[in-house]
């Protein structure tokens, strides 16, 4: 796949098939002729998306660490 445009770039449309649903899940990836197969990439966007959400989580909760400071104005 092909996106034209300023700083156009090459990507590949991967189609897995997941075990047990047998339903497809379809990534755009830029790992172009990297020898990742279809279920290689879906493994690292899973891993990906894993990080993703626990950073989130993290982020949702540290605001009851650490109040925001109070700002004074004279």
């Amino acid at each position: 796949m092909h996106i034209s445009g300023a700083g156009s770039k090459l990507f590949r449309l991967v189609e897995p098939r997941f075990p047990g649903t047998q339903e497809y899940r379809f990534y755009l990836t830029s790992l172009l002729g990297t020898g990742f197969s279809a279920g290689d990439i879906a493994s690292l966007y899973t891993r990906r998306w894993q990080i993703e959400l626990v950073f989130k989580e993290f982020n949702d909760h540290a605001c009851c660490l650490h109040p925001p400071l109070a700002v004074q104005f004279h």
